[in-house]
């Protein structure tokens, strides 16, 4: 018998804009799940300050503005570990999307208008795109 990961339990979940559900989920939502339900960890919402995924500028004021306060810490790339959020470049060149790092090279993110899915954010598509990754302080691994 093969164990199941913990993410299992998150991979295709479907897109919708601000969801935060096993229903529908939205990048920042599906983060918001995992750290509900694997961490018992309450994540704001931010559901006031942007309505889709679209408004990129607005998402990316958010991701700015959490990076600069608590409870979030910059990690070093080749530090970042298991429930660590990744931050990418959107299409809009903006930091506008986020995942959960599962293990080292892989996220597991919520694409729009697509499914859940385990990615690798070392090549490909997302190597170009990280930014960087951020802790939350519940999680400080001294």
């Amino acid at each position: 018998m093969i164990a199941s990961h913990w993410t299992d339990a998150y991979i295709g979940i479907p897109y919708a804009p601000q969801g935060s559900t096993i229903a529908s989920a939205d990048c920042w939502g599906l983060v918001r799940l995992v750290y509900r339900e694997c961490l018992g960890l309450a994540l704001p919402s931010y559901a006031e300050n942007y309505a889709t995924a679209e408004e990129t500028a607005e998402i990316a004021a958010l991701i700015a503005g959490a990076r600069d306060v608590g409870p979030w810490a910059p990690i070093e790339p080749g530090c970042e570990g298991v429930y660590d959020v990744a931050l990418f470049r959107g299409a809009s060149r903006l930091a506008s999307h986020v995942g959960i790092v599962t293990a080292p090279g892989t996220v597991l993110h919520q694409m729009l208008g697509g499914r859940s899915a385990l990615t690798s954010y070392r090549e490909g598509h997302w190597k170009h795109r990280l930014i960087g990754f951020q802790r939350h302080a519940a999680l400080r691994r001294d």
